[in-house]
């Protein structure tokens, strides 16, 4: 293995943890709910929109939260959560420009098929 396909391998492993949080169909939903709401909500109004138990929708948060996609604001007695997508798409951009960088030859030859 060259050090490109070790680097590629593992900017992969860095980002299986990114990959399998989003996975979930329901924290893909709060994502786009807090994309369209960018002064952010609180759990209450998440739950209300997602149709799902208050400790349900604290859970992927938590999840959210644990890889660095939302963050949360303390308001008062409340929590306003806000997406924090720039480290995470920073990280996607990343691994693309590995896997590019390590798969040029298969990439090239795809693209005179």
């Amino acid at each position: 293995m060259n050090e490109k396909q070790a680097l590629a391998l593992q900017e992969f492993n860095r980002a299986s943890e990114l990959f399998s949080v989003l996975a979930e169909p329901t924290r893909q939903q709060i994502i786009v709910l807090l994309g369209i709401e960018h002064a952010g909500l609180n759990v209450k109004q998440i739950t209300a929109e997602m149709r799902l138990s208050r400790p349900a929708v604290s859970h992927h948060l938590k999840e959210l939260s644990r890889v660095g996609m939302i963050q949360a604001t303390k308001k008062g007695t409340e929590n306003i959560y806000q997406l924090k997508l720039t480290e995470s798409l920073n990280q996607f951009e990343y691994l693309i420009d590995v896997i590019r960088e390590s798969c040029k030859s298969a990439i090239a030859e795809e693209e005179t098929l």
